[in-house]
């Protein structure tokens, strides 16, 4: 490490301390309050300038670098004095070093190229750092719990084919529908479904795939690559559910003790439902009335009391086949349940399929979009919801809340 240049009169004074001192370092630097590191670095610079005894005049531009005395005098070595300790300008960085190399691949010097105008990364690092020494994060504010709830009970959100960032146009089809249009009418719809039910020990929050319209910005679905007509950039549409997903989960901490939450994936949304979740798991990390469950798989299962509940978009299996696969995967939960449900969407309709005599229920929902161009013109029809179903312990389902959202004038 290069050593920091002293002015000769602070050497002589430390030389001075140094030889009344007995030639004792650490006396030496006690005397002058410094590190004996400190006295020990200007003891050599004071060596390299011939003012350390036994004294030897310098030539000019010299400097000794090697002083030894024997039996046969005193040897002298002197070599052109070294520079300056290197230091940065000021709005310089370090951009490169070049060096100059013997044939013996030995270092003779070397040029340090600097660039102006650029902070280094360290320098930005310690600016950061000083500018947040003293930063609190602000705390998200509290959802306080209800004041009354029965524990017994369960209400299941679902929150299915959402498909923000859809664009209809009414002149093609029945309504006009964007992504100022959705957020209002869901955002309040299933505000108010969720009001309207009864306070529940727990609440499931269950997205049923296709949260959003188009997974990126090429507006085609992944497998079929059918082109969707969609309202402005992914990345917008993006924002509005994530917004819509955080209204939902909020009223129903308003409305119920525990909030559990799942987004099952899509054909529509397979990453974006991905993106989602992991930012509802940051979001709510500080909320201990919260679960997010970030498990990818494309089926959702759930015991409560007596009541088992299952739930697959249906993009990958037929709904009318899942009362087979939670008997064969859920053998044990089916086995110590009395009330079997089973929630499938993609359909964007209502349906039933097997009776509670055989077993277990399994309907699809409504989806409270208006149909896009493509499928008005097929000739589909299907009316539009929000709901909650709410589940007892012991009894299976007791009550529905449903929204319907009506076509626009």
């Amino acid at each position: 490490m290069a050593l920091a240049p002293v002015p000769d009169d602070a050497l002589q004074e430390t030389v001075s301390l140094y030889l009344a001192n007995g030639n004792n370092q650490q006396k030496t630097a006690d005397a002058l309050g410094l590190a004996r590191s400190t006295v020990q670095n200007r003891l050599a610079q004071a060596a390299r300038k011939g003012l350390l005894p036994p004294a030897v005049p310098t030539m000019p531009g010299f400097e000794v670098t090697r002083l030894q005395t024997g039996p046969r005098g005193t040897t002298i070595e002197q070599r052109p004095e070294k520079g300056e300790v290197f230091e940065m300008p000021e709005g310089h960085r370090i951009k490169g070093v070049s060096a100059f190399i013997d044939p013996d691949g030995r270092l003779r010097g070397q040029w340090v190229k600097t660039k102006e105008n650029e902070l280094d990364p360290q320098t930005i690092a310690d600016f950061f750092k000083g500018a947040f020494q003293d930063y609190e994060a602000p705390s998200r504010p509290t959802i306080a719990a209800p004041d009354s709830f029965d524990g017994d009970l369960l209400t299941l959100i679902p929150c299915n084919d959402w498909h923000i960032n859809l664009q209809v146009w009414g002149k093609e089809a029945s309504e006009n529908w964007d992504l100022k249009i959705a957020e209002d009418t869901i955002g309040t719809g299933i505000e108010d479904a969720i009001e309207r039910s009864p306070s529940a020990g727990v609440a499931i929050v269950l997205g049923g795939g296709d949260l959003l319209h188009a997974d990126n910005n090429e507006n085609r679905t992944a497998k079929s690559g059918n082109v969707l007509q969609a309202d402005q950039r992914h990345q917008k549409g993006l924002e509005v559910a994530i917004r819509l997903k955080v209204r939902t989960v909020d009223a129903a901490l308003k409305k119920n003790a525990r909030v559990i939450v799942r987004i099952l994936p899509g054909n529509h949304d397979e990453y974006s439902a991905i993106a989602v979740a992991y930012f509802l798991l940051a979001y709510y990390r500080n909320e201990p009335r919260v679960t997010v469950d970030v498990d990818p798989s494309l089926f959702f299962w759930y015991v409560h009391g007596k009541v088992m509940l299952g739930g697959t978009h249906g993009h990958t299996v037929k709904l009318q086949d899942m009362a087979s696969i939670m008997a064969h995967r859920r053998a044990e939960d089916w086995g110590k349940t009395k009330f079997r449900y089973i929630h499938g969407f993609h359909v964007h309709h209502k349906q039933k399929f097997v009776t509670e005599g055989e077993g277990v229920v399994m309907e699809s929902h409504q989806a409270p979009i208006p149909m896009d161009a493509w499928h008005y013109g097929a000739g589909f029809n299907s009316g539009r919801s929000l709901q909650t179903i709410t589940y007892h312990a012991e009894f299976g389902e007791i009550s529905r809340v449903r929204r319907a959202i009506l076509e626009a004038a």
